[in-house]
């Protein structure tokens, strides 16, 4: 297991002697010079300041309406009986979200433009904008683990064979298609909008740091929500408490108040918040962080580490030590809250017996930690949370007791498994 030693000494080390390396193998190829890709400058420090103002927690807020509205744009395609590839009906509901909020309302027509896409037989075939974007994804997901990058990277790094060459042209083809829509935007409220007038960045470099939000955020969130639909659904009781708490806080499903969803209200959401830290720590949405080198040779736990090694935090150790959770694989929200017994230590740790408290900052790491943690985690959480609210209280999720009773389901990026679900109609939007 990873210990809090290692991480504390890694995180001190970022980013002086310790940064980020580009990911030329996945998801970096969309955006080679966005700042989350590049290493720590004023540079990168002026793009990221400009780029946080603008999804800061007061910020984020005020896209709460968008998301809904998107919400309901979305779900008003499903009639009762459905049965729903929901982990692809959350793509389309977050590619639309992030579409609307980084790049403005007058261009929410692009999601169901038709492009072409270069398809795994080679073929050329016309997709909706969103499924392009999903299947783009995808195959970039895949491409980090691919035997052929595992065996010579150098392939994948130059695209030099399939499937490379091929998602390369994808990739193009979806810079130039978004290219064109975005200098038509004319939305003074959208974030390329915000940042083009009121920020000394320069356009490109804002394309790019937007591309690599849209794509990190659009399919680390899907795959969030459609985790906890998941386990809410598994564990019947949990479902129970989450949404007694919600009528408790007028998020109910016999009345409908978009004006309930303000921030005051969100934030009393206790067990909401549990639910969403558990859903990270038991199938978060990614297994390991975007990559580091070594700047100097340094030392970690003893450990020495040369100039130029490549080094990634390891997610999942954390989220499943067993010597910092009790029942690490059982989905128990109420391990995060202070009141709760499940919070406590495991009874065989020394520092639990000596009514100890040992800081557990880097026992649950989903966004990662440090100067170069997810920039846009105050967003994703907002937006995670709402989404919750909405889809609990306006529809009922029917899963198989074949899916829910099989060990070893997750929804993380890379799953070629989508969560299959029947939607059943509560009511409508009021």
């Amino acid at each position: 297991m990873v210990s809090q030693k290692a991480h504390n000494e890694l995180s001190d080390l970022i980013p002086e002697k310790i940064d980020r390396s580009k990911d030329i193998h996945g998801f970096g190829k969309t955006c080679m010079t966005a700042f989350a890709q590049i290493q720590t400058t004023q540079n990168h420090t002026k793009r990221k300041k400009a780029f946080m103002k603008l999804l800061s927690l007061n910020s984020s807020s005020r896209y709460i309406p968008d998301i809904i509205s998107c919400l309901d744009k979305i779900s008003g395609e499903w009639k009762e009986g459905d049965i729903l590839e929901f982990s692809k009906q959350m793509n389309y509901f977050t590619f639309t979200a992030f579409n609307q909020i980084l790049f403005g309302k007058d261009l929410e027509y692009i999601s169901t433009h038709k492009v072409d896409y270069i398809n795994h037989s080679n073929n050329t075939v016309k997709l909706e904008f969103r499924e392009f974007f999903i299947c783009m994804a995808k195959d970039l997901a895949y491409s980090w683990v691919h035997p052929l990058t595992l065996i010579l990277p150098i392939l994948n790094e130059f695209d030099l064979v399939n499937p490379f060459k091929r998602n390369l042209k994808n990739i193009d083809t979806f810079r130039a298609t978004l290219k064109e829509f975005t200098a038509k935007c004319e939305d003074q409220d959208s974030i390329f909008f915000q940042l083009r007038e009121n920020s000394d960045n320069k356009e490109d470099e804002i394309f790019e740091d937007l591309i690599f939000f849209m794509l990190g955020g659009t399919e680390t969130s899907s795959h969030a929500i459609t985790s906890a639909i998941f386990y809410l659904k598994k564990n019947a009781s949990v479902l129970e408490k989450l949404l007694g708490e919600l009528e408790k806080n007028g998020f109910t499903r016999s009345v409908q108040k978009v004006e309930n969803y303000t921030i005051d209200n969100i934030h009393k959401l206790d067990y909401l918040s549990y639910v969403v830290k558990e859903s990270l720590r038991i199938d978060n949405p990614t297994t390991d962080s975007l990559k580091y080198e070594a700047k100097e040779n340094v030392t970690i736990c003893g450990v020495p580490i040369s100039k130029g090694s490549k080094i990634g935090i390891d997610i999942l150790p954390s989220h499943y030590n067993p010597n910092e959770w009790q029942y690490p694989q059982e989905f128990i929200p109420e391990r995060f809250d202070p009141e709760s017994e499940y919070y406590k230590k495991p009874e065989t740790d020394k520092n639990l017996k000596e009514g100890k408290s040992k800081s557990r900052a880097f026992m649950s790491v989903p966004f990662s930690y440090g100067e170069r943690k997810c920039p846009g985690q105050t967003f994703a959480l907002l937006e995670i949370r709402v989404a919750l609210i909405f889809l609990l209280t306006r529809f009922d999720f029917g899963i198989s007791d074949e899916i829910l009773q099989k060990e070893g389901n997750g929804y993380a990026i890379g799953t070629e498994v989508d969560l299959s679900v029947m939607v059943n109609k509560i009511f409508s939007m009021a």
